[in-house]
C-alpha cells in the first residue's frame, strides 16, 4: 500500500466495513461478513419465535453505530452475540434487551432491565411487572420499589 495520510487509510477502512485495504486485490472478510456467515449458527441457538435474519441485522447495526465495538477482540464479540442468541435477547437495538459494552479489548454482554423482564415473562411464572418511582423522605435511603405480581399458587 502506498504511503497515504492516515485519514485516507481510515476512510478506506470505513468504506470496507472495518477491514484495512487488501494489498492483493482480494477483499478481506470483515467482522460483518463473519456475523452474516454465522447466521445458521445463530438460527440454531435462537428460540423458535426469533428470526435469525433480524438478529443478524440488529447485531450489524449495533456494531456500525458504535465504532468502539469494532476495536474489541473478535472472539469476545462473537461469544457475546452467541450468548445473546441463546437467551433470545437483541443486542443493542431499540428494545433495550441487552447491551454490548467494551472493556479494553474485551466485549462484555450485559442484560438490560427490559431483557430481565422479557426473560421473566417467558417463564410463565410472572403475570405482570410494574415499576414506579419511590420518593423517599428527606434523609432516607430507601431504594426504588419494583414489584412483580406472581400467581398465588407459586407463593
Amino acid at each position: 500500500m502506498a504511503s497515504t495520510p492516515l485519514s485516507d487509510q481510515l476512510a478506506v477502512r470505513r468504506a470496507q466495513g472495518g477491514a484495512m485495504a487488501p494489498t492483493n486485490g482480494k477483499r478481506n472478510k470483515t467482522i460483518y461478513d463473519l456475523i452474516r456467515d454465522m447466521e445458521d449458527q445463530f438460527r440454531m441457538a435462537l428460540p423458535k419465535h426469533f428470526d435469525a435474519g433480524r438478529f443478524v441485522r440488529v447485531a450489524v447495526t449495533t456494531l456500525r453505530r458504535n465504532e468502539k465495538l469494532l476495536r474489541c477482540d473478535q472472539d469476545s464479540l462473537l461469544a457475546c452475540l452467541m450468548l445473546s442468541a441463546q437467551l433470545g435477547l437483541e443486542p443493542g437495538g431499540p428494545l433495550g434487551h441487552a447491551y454490548l459494552v467494551p472493556y479494553g479489548s474485551e466485549l462484555t454482554f450485559i442484560v438490560g432491565y427490559r431483557g430481565y423482564i422479557e426473560l421473566a415473562r417467558r417463564t410463565g411464572d410472572v403475570v405482570a411487572v410494574s415499576m414506579g418511582r419511590h420518593h423517599s423522605v428527606q434523609g432516607s435511603a430507601e431504594p426504588i420499589q419494583d414489584r412483580c405480581q406472581i400467581p398465588g399458587h407459586l407463593r
